[in-house]
């Protein structure tokens, strides 16, 4: 089989996948919305309170442990990045930095977008 055969009979099989599925696929839609609809209410209370736990656990600077839930916490910190073209450019100038540079090669891919 080409690869011209390969294509349309993976077309083929998933037309008629679709075609199987789709009914299935809209009630499993509607379904979605009726339990957004009845989580609705409930999450909006869980948020609230989940807000004012990690605030309250902010403020005190310790986790706590409850038999229910453990609230983490974890102390700020300054994060650094380098900007990696500039870097580049100033390797250029300055060789001896590139021994510091780490590299991995990623592999090539293919992918296919379905029409």
């Amino acid at each position: 089989m080409n690869i011209d055969e390969k294509i349309e009979e993976a077309a083929r099989l998933r037309k008629a996948m679709d075609e199987e599925t789709h009914d299935l696929k809209k009630q499993i839609v509607e379904l979605g919305w009726q339990v957004e609809n009845i989580e609705e209410p409930y999450l909006e209370k869980i948020n609230r309170l989940e807000d004012e736990i990690k605030e309250e656990v902010l403020e005190s600077g310790k986790k706590y442990k409850h038999a229910l839930a453990d609230v983490s916490y974890r102390k700020g910190y300054k994060r650094a990045s380098w900007d990696t073209k500039k870097l580049d450019g100033y390797a250029t100038a300055h060789p001896e930095i590139k021994e510091f540079k780490k590299e991995t090669e990623v592999k090539p891919s293919s992918s296919i977008k379905w029409l």
